[in-house]
């Protein structure tokens, strides 16, 4: 797994001190973790969506935070434009890969497989191909018992 920590985002991981503060947003989060919860729900994905300043990135960072805590959160990626190297979209999915891989020793030797099938693609700039190929295809051998979360924040600050 060395060749993809290279293709790894250092410093991407959710912040706990940039959380929620306690009895705040309340709502919106238990409305995120239910939807999480629910396995009749197929949509797999949700988007936080609003004006800047509103909240959102204190959300995330705290989904990500409480999933951590029980062991159900697969990655996290927080793009900061503060940061230019969290500003790049190509290393959001080896860092989600490499992240997934350490959770689950199946992930981890489907993940091989692939690199070594292909080890260009760890820094290809094809999103879509490194999406498949590193996540949705290893992931699809896996025998997954509840939710695994992934986290992304920020997106409007990738360039």
């Amino acid at each position: 797994m060395t060749r993809l920590e290279g293709a790894c985002a250092e410093g991407a991981r959710f912040n706990s001190s940039k959380r929620c503060l306690p009895g705040t947003r309340e709502r919106i989060l238990q409305i995120i973790i239910d939807w999480i919860n629910d396995p009749d729900d197929t949509r797999r994905m949700l988007l936080l969506a609003g004006p800047a300043g509103t909240g959102k990135s204190a959300i995330a960072h705290t989904i990500a935070a409480m999933f951590h805590e029980i062991r159900r959160l697969g990655s996290s990626y927080c793009f900061d434009r503060s940061k230019e190297k969290l500003t790049r979209a190509t290393p959001v999915i080896p860092t989600i890969a490499r992240d997934l891989s350490e959770r689950d020793p199946q992930m981890r030797y489907t993940l091989s497989n692939a690199i070594a099938q292909d080890s260009a693609l760890i820094t290809s700039d094809d999103l879509l191909e490194q999406f498949r190929r590193l996540i949705v295809e290893p992931a699809d051998q896996l025998a997954i018992s509840g939710p695994i979360v992934i986290v992304i924040d920020a997106l409007d600050e990738c360039d």
